[in-house]
């Protein structure tokens, strides 16, 4: 009879150490990916807007875009652990004229969420991306 009741004990220990707590593991780190992903679109925006506002060129658009990603990505708590893969803008029809569409790309690598049981030190890359339009007043008291 003792054998039996610490046999109910052992089970309970392997069904809590192998199944609720990486379950639990895993689905409490949701929010931040979702935080991540949405932070992620903000910057894309903004970059997107930096470059339809003040690019005067194809290359200073894309100045313009690693630098604001690059200090959004900074000055973001959710983000603070990323590392920047990419950031440009590209014009449409290669052109900087009023109207146009200003797509602004960004990727960035972001540490793999924290599995128990697998390798530490994988990557993640998120990618997102904007469109914005030259503004028609731009170039008023340029």
């Amino acid at each position: 009879m003792k054998n039996q009741a610490g046999y109910v004990a052992l089970e309970f220990v392997l069904a809590m150490g192998l199944l609720v707590l990486p379950t639990a593991l895993i689905l409490l780190q949701i929010p931040s990916v979702l935080e991540q992903h949405n932070r992620l679109d903000s910057v894309a925006s903004i970059i997107s807007n930096n470059c339809a506002n003040n690019a005067h060129s194809i290359s200073e658009g894309n100045s313009i875009a690693e630098a604001s990603a690059q200090r959004e990505i900074e000055s973001s708590t959710s983000l603070k652990h990323a590392r920047l893969k990419q950031a440009t803008c590209s014009f449409e029809n290669g052109s900087i004229d009023y109207g146009q569409k200003v797509t602004s790309n960004i990727s960035i690598e972001i540490p793999g969420l924290v599995i128990p049981g697998s390798e530490f030190g994988k990557t993640w890359t998120i990618s997102s991306s904007h469109t914005s339009y030259v503004p028609k007043y731009r170039g008023i008291n340029d």
